[in-house]
């Protein structure tokens, strides 16, 4: 972290130029290395559909490179148009240093990667923790960095569950993790001793309220997709179900028809997720 912030000083904010050709990078390691990826997250869950793997975790973080691409690329074409340097400090007025980011684990690649997409995006340095909870993915994307950054401007490490206290000790810039209750407390307390920026996601109770005149088919399929995708392990998973008065046997009936639609067998079932032991 030092040897980035003493770089950032020397070399100032990385031209559009240089950002674009570490995002191509990227982007191209990515491509190369999908099935590898995906077989590490297998792996790691023991069982998920590879597709569900592929649209939430390598498909958005492709999009974003794309589209970060594409700005920057605007954004260097307005500015030779206009030949003005008061648009580039003006864009790039979100750099702020070396910042810090403790991602979840439930789509590893996608939230490991795309805030530090962002982060290179706007000039920015980075230090990833990438989740212990899924090694095998964690060891082909800590490559993936080293192959493509610097130690001076990304620098991914792997650490146990109190790695966002660790994190938040350090002379960052600012902070984003998201970790379970317990460790959030020790990175906020850590993060105000030190007057880090700290943006915690921390994992809560998901409700769900279908009102009276709802239909509670429709419901149903929505709630039980939603919690049986990645085998309810996501933020969005709901938890908790309100429905009219009387009508609790009616939506279970529905739920369990959606549930038998949708997995018509669980066991050795290669589309339904495995439980990471968290």
């Amino acid at each position: 972290m030092n040897a980035q912030r003493a770089e950032l000083r020397s070399q100032g904010v990385p031209n559009r130029a240089s950002r674009v050709a570490l995002l191509r990078a990227l982007d191209a390691l990515l491509k190369r290395h999908s099935s590898e990826i995906l077989q590490a997250i297998q792996s790691d869950f023991e069982s998920r559909s590879i597709v569900e793997s592929w649209l939430f975790d390598i498909r958005p973080v492709r999009r974003s490179l794309a589209d970060h691409i594409r700005r920057l690329k605007t954004a260097a074409a307005v500015e030779q148009v206009l030949g003005s340097r008061t648009a580039a400090r003006i864009n790039d007025s979100t750099n702020v240093g070396v910042g810090g980011f403790v991602p979840a684990w439930h789509f590893p690649v996608s939230q490991s990667f795309l805030p530090v997409i962002e982060a290179i995006a706007s000039g920015n340095r980075a230090v990833l923790a990438l989740p212990h909870q899924t090694p095998s993915t964690s060891d082909s994307l800590k490559r993936i960095v080293g192959d493509v950054f610097s130690a001076e401007h990304v620098v991914a490490v792997t650490g146990g569950e109190n790695v966002a206290s660790a994190f938040a000790r350090l002379p960052l810039d600012w902070l984003q993790a998201a970790t379970q209750w317990p460790q959030a407390r020790s990175a906020s307390l850590a993060a105000g001793s030190q007057l880090v920026p700290l943006s915690l996601a921390v994992p809560g109770r998901g409700v769900v309220v279908v009102t009276r005149g709802y239909s509670l088919d429709l419901a149903a399929q929505h709630i039980m997709r939603s919690k049986l995708f990645n085998a309810g392990q996501h933020p969005s998973a709901p938890d908790i179900v309100y429905v009219p008065r009387g009508a609790v046997g009616i939506f279970l009936g529905y739920a369990r028809h959606a549930f038998a639609a949708m997995y018509p067998s669980l066991l050795w079932n290669p589309d339904y997720g495995s439980m990471v032991s968290v």
